[in-house]
């Protein structure tokens, strides 16, 4: 069943068909393998039993990602909107579940693109290929910067880590710091007044400057 307009739009909108024409977007749109299903609020989407091999992206609508926990509930961990896709973690490897339930919060659109229709279109299309890998690449530094952040230690730790490797001029709200670091924002607004006192950093507005990076040592 070809795609809309709507769902077409999509498709060029999106990150890992951007370098392709409308014609080529028309074109990979017409093959078998992606559609586009609809979602009432409250189902799930992906997840459990619902787990398949596809790439999602989302056309209307919203979503929340959540990991089940041991006490039988289940933990937020972020947010799906118009434009984003999710799944990547399903495809392309012998993995038979995917650990995390993404459900509906509201009635929801979504292209879902099997693993083969994609594979085909990265065969002709390197563009496409490429973009999934940097997206890829993104993710594993995302991820590793996590890890880097929750084994550094103390709070302390954690921003020093952080500033040494990111440093010496950093633009970043505090916020998302805090967020990027799985910190509590009081904790981080500590340690860096601090840094600040002793002259180590300079901040203005969400820009932070490292003045003394060999100081950072020793905190």
């Amino acid at each position: 069943m070809a795609l809309s307009k709507k769902e077409r739009q999509a498709l060029e909108n999106c990150f890992l068909f951007s370098n392709l024409s409308p014609v080529q977007v028309e074109e990979i749109s017409r093959m078998d393998g992606c559609a586009c299903r609809e979602f009432a609020r409250g189902s799930v989407i992906y997840g459990g039993e619902s787990f398949e091999r596809c790439l999602g992206l989302f056309v209307s609508g919203s979503a929340t990602v959540s990991k089940p926990a041991e006490n039988g509930k289940e933990l937020a961990i972020s947010r799906l909107s118009e434009g984003m896709i999710f799944g990547a973690a399903a495809i392309f490897n012998d993995v038979q579940a995917f650990t995390n339930v993404i459900t509906a919060q509201e009635n929801c659109r979504v292209l879902m693109m099997e693993e083969a229709w994609l594979h085909r279109v990265m065969q002709m299309h390197f563009s496409v290929a490429e973009a999934y890998i940097r997206y890829l690449s993104d993710r594993i530094l995302f991820l590793n910067g996590r890890i880097a952040s929750l084994a550094a230690g103390t709070t302390d730790q954690i921003v020093t880590h952080f500033l040494l490797q990111n440093g010496p001029q950093i633009t970043i709200s505090m916020t998302e710091l805090a967020s990027r670091l799985n910190i509590g924002r009081a904790s981080l607004y500590r340690v860096m007044d601090r840094m600040e006192e002793e002259g180590i950093i300079e901040r203005s507005g969400k820009t932070i400057v490292v003045k003394h990076p060999e100081r950072l040592h020793m905190t």
